[in-house]
């Protein structure tokens, strides 16, 4: 957890110095925000041994808040930096995965003329926890792994629409991947992606 914490505060640090170089040209200061994202989508598992049943895939939802500061970088672009919380869970046959993974992200907003749609791109680092339950036939179940993600990383892209002054509607999608070699016991990297919607609010 304390590595964890170094590197968000590294790689926050990293963005709010990048908009703080721009302060002199742009007298807007940066606004707090908070968002909410469900998404859909798989996940699968790459590996010498293809993730011993892990690489079947599994289907599943996921749950995503975040809070973070904007700041503009220029007349048609944001910068933003946000701690990012995700909650997933897949079920395959037999097999549910729920991976708990922190971000620190890095994003970029394209301000379009009307103000009305904004595209964007993120990137980011993290860890996390992974938990892999087995459901037997007969009815029962039982925690087969349950143990720390060293490294995840994502890419995000999609669209937010402008809906108030401070309100967006947010379309996208999200890769996600961590590492499966202290799940595993070998070189394997789990893969997800999902589609997204949710809110955010600018304060």
């Amino acid at each position: 957890m304390k590595k964890l914490l170094t590197l968000i505060i590294l790689i926050s640090s990293i963005g709010m110095a990048n908009a703080e170089e721009v302060k002199t040209s742009n007298n807007v200061p940066p606004h707090p925000y908070f968002s909410l994202k469900f998404g859909y989508g798989g996940v699968i598992a790459t590996g010498p041994s293809g993730g011993r049943g892990y690489g079947g895939g599994g289907f599943g939802f996921s749950g995503i808040g975040a809070i973070g500061i904007q700041k503009n970088i220029g007349v048609n672009s944001n910068l933003r930096t946000e701690i990012e919380y995700v909650y997933s869970a897949y079920t395959k046959t037999g097999y549910e995965y729920k991976p708990k993974i922190f971000l620190c992200n890095l994003y970029f907003d394209f301000i379009t003329n009307d103000n009305m749609v904004r595209p964007y791109i993120g990137f980011g680092l993290g860890r996390g926890d992974f938990v892999r339950i087995s459901h037997y036939s007969y009815g029962s179940s039982r925690t087969e792994i349950s143990s720390k993600i060293k490294i995840a990383f994502g890419i995000h892209f999609g669209v937010a629409v402008n809906i108030t002054d401070k309100t967006y509607i947010d379309f996208g999608f999200c890769y996600l991947s961590w590492d499966m070699r202290k799940q595993l016991g070998e070189k394997a990297f789990a893969h997800k992606i999902d589609g997204t919607i949710g809110i955010r609010y600018v304060f």
